[in-house]
């Protein structure tokens, strides 16, 4: 959003910036609104969902080198 951390190509087509640090995330669903501290995840199936920072560290591992 503010260019420090460029959106991945699986996403760039997907998401717009509608307001500073709020996204639209275009879904099968519908469109849904990402906030900061939000993130959005990308499933085998390719199906993206936004998640709760809790949620997100609850389920997803830090990459290590």
């Amino acid at each position: 959003m503010d260019g420090k951390y460029p959106f991945p190509d699986w996403l760039k087509n997907r998401v717009t910036v509608v307001e500073e640090n709020i996204l639209q995330l275009d879904t099968p669903s519908g469109l849904i609104l990402v906030k900061p501290g939000q993130w959005i995840v990308k499933d085998n199936s390719d199906n993206l969902r936004v998640l709760e920072r809790e949620d997100f560290h609850q389920g997803y591992d830090g990459l290590t080198d």
